[in-house]
């Protein structure tokens, strides 16, 4: 599982300086992450700004427990925020 110093390397340090991330966690340890990065798209004449999905994993020891649900929900909502 990711570390949240790799997660912030990964997702922090981007041209948009934006991202969607989600994470799951238990007694201090990430048991569940989706991410996924803004990029700007260009569409014709027109630039869009898209999201791209990256990652998306839950720990063995916690799958069955609708964390994988739990945190798409949280990213689109934190997506729907940012764009």
């Amino acid at each position: 599982m990711y570390t949240l110093d790799h997660l912030r390397w990964k997702y922090e340090d981007n041209p948009l300086k934006s991202n969607a991330v989600a994470v799951a966690e238990s007694a201090g340890k990430i048991v569940g992450c989706t991410h996924g990065l803004f990029m700007n798209v260009k569409i014709g004449k027109k630039l869009q700004l898209a999201q791209q999905g990256m990652d998306l994993a839950v720990d063995e020891g916690f799958r069955g427990r609708g964390i994988h649900p739990k945190i798409t929900d949280l990213k689109r909502k934190i997506m729907r925020v940012r764009i």
